[in-house]
């Protein structure tokens, strides 16, 4: 038998009187290193514990409060006792029958794995697109977090995950959209593969956010996480859901593909018709336009407010307004139609409610389309038509630090000072106001 491995059964016999010191020593190691001044205070050691560890040193320790030991003086007794273990790693290597290291040692282990698994990540796939965004990864930008935490977990499930985006992105940007369930059968077999709830689903859009940025599109600030994805995954020719994504409008004429006016709207615009469309028609349209005689389209989000204003409009200019209903927050097929309408030129009055949210709205639409966005209705008088009972909380109204737009400013201001909101309701017949002065002069 090795005589070390002999020696440490000395210890081992007693672990009841020598585990709290050796713990310490393999704390302090694992910090510090074997350094020649490293050193353990022992508390609150039993009598038996003072027992062993004065036996071993030759000190009588059963008096003290506290028990001081150095490496250096372990390591010489060892030597004095002439047991054949040479050094603290050796003896505690022994104890604990398993490899010890520092903490350095580990992190400089575990970054080196780190480095390798990422270099092989490297060599997947050679398409521009995943060499983008495994460079982001590799700056810790977008895409690392989720690429740490899934590497933490499994490297091996992370390397399955990526070999199977890879081929996905072999095929990007599609040449005719197809859905997603469709996509990710064909490419895993799987139609819920790419399930935006599942990780590799994650994972991938990771990869196509970043195509998206690389590629110059400006990225819109969607209140909810479902519509920036399917933004993105359009994006690459992915339709998530062209359905249930939906926006209502009047007072439009549409183009489908190469045909000069669509029937279907024409005739819905001569009797007055108001049309709600999933996604899926929206994506037909390939020219929108006012039947109006102007470049003005009017933007309203409450489905109520949009079928007020439309009944009261018609009532008194004898037609329908350009006016469009974003059901709320911003949804992909409302930013759709919106793009076509700015590609044509026309100015975009957007009004919304006088509280943190129907601000944001605004201004978010004003970063994504500049000055073809008009904030419409924010005003002193609009906003003292109030009727609110509510109170809006400091956190809620520090959303509002990044709303700059100068149109937006006054009500902003009124909202800090008051914390009381104003809501379209209260002024929609001003609204009706400002649009009939436009068609009846």
């Amino acid at each position: 038998m090795n005589k070390a491995v002999k020696d440490i059964y000395y210890f081992q016999d007693r672990r009841e009187g020598f585990d709290k010191l050796f713990f310490s020593l393999l704390k302090k190691y694992q910090r510090y290193g074997a350094e020649v001044n490293g050193k353990v205070v022992l508390k609150n050691l039993s009598s038996k514990e003072k027992e062993c560890i004065s036996s071993f040193f030759g000190d009588d320790f059963r008096r003290n409060k506290t028990i001081s030991i150095t490496f250096r003086k372990m390591e010489e007794t060892l030597k004095d006792r002439e047991f054949n273990i040479g050094d603290i790693k050796t003896l505690l290597e022994l104890y604990y029958d398993q490899p010890i290291s520092t903490h350095k040692q580990q992190e400089t282990e575990e970054r080196n794995k780190y480095l390798s698994f990422l270099n092989k990540v490297k060599s997947i796939s050679k398409h521009t697109y995943f060499g983008w965004y495994v460079e982001s990864v590799e700056k810790k930008k977008d895409g690392y977090r989720r690429f740490l935490k899934l590497y933490n977990e499994s490297p091996q499930v992370l390397n399955e995950y990526l070999v199977t985006i890879a081929k996905a992105v072999e095929l990007l940007p599609l040449q005719k959209d197809m859905r997603l369930p469709f996509f990710s059968s064909k490419i895993t077999g799987n139609p819920h593969a790419f399930d935006t709830n599942q990780e590799i689903g994650k994972l991938f859009v990771d990869v196509i956010k970043i195509v998206f940025v690389k590629t110059d599109k400006k990225a819109f600030e969607y209140e909810t996480r479902a519509e920036r994805i399917q933004e993105l995954l359009l994006s690459v020719g992915i339709q998530k859901d062209d359905i249930t994504n939906y926006v209502s409008f009047s007072g439009l004429r549409i183009n489908i593909g190469s045909v000069e006016e669509s029937i279907l709207y024409e005739a819905g615009n001569r009797i007055g018709k108001t049309f709600l469309e999933p996604l899926r028609e929206v994506m037909k349209f390939s020219r929108v336009r006012s039947i109006w005689d102007n470049n003005v389209i009017f933007v309203v989000e409450g489905s109520g407010i949009f079928s007020t204003i439309v009944d009261d409009v018609y009532e008194k200019i004898g037609g329908v307004p350009p006016l469009i209903c974003t059901m709320g927050q911003f949804r992909v097929s409302a930013i759709k139609l919106l793009n076509l309408l700015v590609n044509e030129g026309y100015t975009i009055y957007y009004a919304g409610d006088h509280d943190p949210e129907g601000i944001l709205m605004a201004q978010q639409l004003y970063n994504r389309f500049g000055d073809s966005i008009k904030p419409w209705g924010y005003t002193k008088k609009n906003y003292q038509t109030t009727s609110s009972t509510n109170t809006i909380g400091v956190e809620e109204l520090a959303l509002l630090k990044n709303v700059m737009h100068p149109s937006l400013l006054e009500v902003k201001g009124l909202l800090e000072k008051t914390h009381v909101p104003c809501y379209q309701e209260d002024f929609t017949h001003m609204l009706v106001e400002d649009i009939v002065l436009i068609y009846v002069p």
